[in-house]
């Protein structure tokens, strides 16, 4: 239920607000440092193995390149690689001051309702998502919510994806 008082208030506006840019500085900041990563990884391919290169260019091919981040796990492998190979890449936490207000990241998943001419039932497809601190969108694939781990939410009465920020 949405508290119609509190959203008019100053203080809790500009609370809000400084939330949201914390939170996306800090997501800015990780996309910078996982992209200064691949960058450097793609210029020395030769000492990677078949399986790093694999990971090097998914990570640029498939999310970075298209605006996305990594994954937590990509992000870690990643990192890992570059310390193996002597590389130092700026730390986000050099790059952002400030507490992270969430330690999770909610997308609110934006669904379509469709009816099947053969069965004549209806199904939900998810269209895209929007991230709930910054309110970018978000490029999801339109399969049923249930596929990409969405939950239904009653309070906001939509699905959700949250996902834990690093």
């Amino acid at each position: 239920m949405l508290d119609f008082k509190k959203l008019s208030d100053p203080v809790h506006i500009a609370q809000e607000k400084r939330e949201r840019e914390a939170a996306a500085a800090m997501q800015e900041a990780l996309y910078q440092s996982d992209k200064a990563a691949v960058e450097a990884l793609r210029g020395r391919t030769s000492a990677l193995s078949e399986q790093e290169r694999s990971l090097v260019g998914s990570a640029w091919g498939h999310r970075l390149s298209l605006g996305l981040p990594v994954t937590d796990r990509q992000r870690s492998w990643l990192h890992d690689i570059c310390k193996r190979l002597g590389i130092t890449i700026p730390s986000t936490t050099q790059a952002v001051s400030g507490p992270q207000p969430n330690k999770t990241r909610k997308i609110i998943i934006v669904v379509v309702k469709e009816t099947d001419p053969s069965t004549n039932r209806e199904t939900l497809t998810v269209s895209h998502g929007i991230d709930a601190v910054t309110l970018k969108s978000v490029i999801l694939p339109p399969v049923h919510p249930d596929e990409i781990g969405a939950r239904f939410d009653p309070e906001l009465r939509e699905y959700i994806v949250e996902e834990p920020m690093v």
